[in-house]
């Protein structure tokens, strides 16, 4: 059986699993609004939340790539892909 071997790392930046420090979540402010409006990020007309359930197909290579013109569609049936919730 191999050895662990374990690497010490001088800086946390060195370190793949260190993402975040000392920093505020991920967000977009950046939202237009019309001439006049009163500006509001939670009641915006031009925000659209994408939060809630979307179905993904994962697939490996480009051989049994689906063409766009088929899964596209309504009528395409999708029940078979994984369901993802976000939030």
């Amino acid at each position: 059986m191999g050895k662990e071997i374990k690497v010490k790392r001088e800086h946390k930046w060195q370190d793949p699993t260190m993402i975040s420090e000392n920093k505020l979540p991920a967000r977009n402010l950046a939202l237009p609004f019309g001439e006049g409006d009163a500006y509001s990020y939670d009641s915006s007309p031009y925000k659209l939340s994408l939060n809630g359930s979307w179905r993904f197909l994962w697939q490996q290579g480009l051989e049994q790539e689906l063409p766009i013109a088929r899964y596209c569609r309504p009528e395409y049936d999708d029940s078979s892909w994984d369901i993802f919730f976000f939030s």
